[in-house]
């Protein structure tokens, strides 16, 4: 976010306002007419009009408000939703500041894993944010390889990057609408959506055929296990959602393990023991699923 050092009146000369530009080293500016906000006025703009207009003539009217703990996933909906340039940050007390579209994508950038395509585990917490300020039901699918160690083992790592670029792009065709994927690390990844728990093991259980069915390079053939959690009213104002996220995540990476290890494929914990996230023994609380 650049702060705010100064703002523009609707009447002001374009020359003025390239003037504040200059001087403050900014390439975007608020409007305001008569202590409303009414657009935003780009440097882009400024250069591409006749000087000697006002800056209504060459401003945008199509910006777009965002809290400061707005995160980076809806900031980039809102942005497109509106085609705006920038972001203006505010708060009760007023405006903030200023995120730029350049700005915003560098940062939508940094939640995208080079190697799959798919979004990295910053996108996860972003999503699971997004949930529970939406009071929906959140529901983590974690996918976990079997033996992936392996692969690398006998075949090189280069041949196991190639089977994980390949996997994502399998996870990708074969991932349902309203679901949001990402790698969450390794040969870990993460489906979240606010489906019931019955249906997140129809999809975990399909996405686990799909994989083993599949012919990788070199003739490799993998298989997975997931786990499930599923938990519902969580309560926007724990004192750090980020821990209680985090903790959700733990439990289903942890019931992909006990699946794996018991070779059960599937774990799935309901939401009366995931309202108890932290409190519990996972080994006494979970039940299996066979799909």
């Amino acid at each position: 976010m650049i702060k705010i050092k100064a703002v523009v009146n609707a009447v002001d000369s374009l020359y003025k306002a390239q003037s504040v530009m200059l001087k403050e080293e900014i390439d975007c500016l608020p409007v305001f007419e008569n202590e409303r906000l009414v657009g935003l006025l780009t440097l882009h703009d400024v250069i591409n009009s006749n000087p000697n207009r006002i800056v209504i003539d060459a401003m945008r009217s199509n910006f777009a408000l965002i809290a400061p703990d707005t995160t980076i996933i809806k900031a980039v909906n809102i942005l497109e939703d509106n085609n705006a340039k920038a972001l203006l940050v505010a708060d009760g007390k007023g405006l903030l500041g200023i995120v730029t579209k350049n700005c915003l994508y560098i940062e939508y950038s940094k939640l995208i894993d080079t190697l799959t395509g798919l979004y990295r585990s910053q996108y996860v917490f972003q999503v699971c944010e997004e949930f529970i300020k939406d009071n929906r039901t959140l529901s983590i699918i974690f996918i976990d390889l079997n033996k992936f160690g392996e692969i690398d083992k006998i075949y090189g790592h280069v041949f196991g990057d190639l089977v994980l670029k390949e996997l994502g792009d399998l996870l990708k065709g074969n991932t349902p609408d309203g679901v949001y994927l990402s790698r969450y690390g390794g040969d870990e990844f993460v489906l979240l959506s606010d489906f019931s728990i019955d249906k997140c093991k129809e999809i975990a259980a399909q996405i686990l055929r799909t994989i083993s069915m599949h012919n990788f390079c070199n003739g490799i053939k993998i298989s997975a296990s997931a786990g499930i959690v599923s938990r519902k009213n969580i309560n926007m104002k724990a004192a750090n959602i980020e821990s209680v996220i985090a903790n959700l995540i733990n439990f289903a990476s942890l019931a992909s393990t006990k699946a794996k290890n018991e070779k059960k494929k599937i774990l799935a914990i309901n939401d009366d023991v995931a309202n108890e996230v932290g409190k519990i023994s996972l080994a006494n609380k979970i039940r299996l699923v066979n799909p």
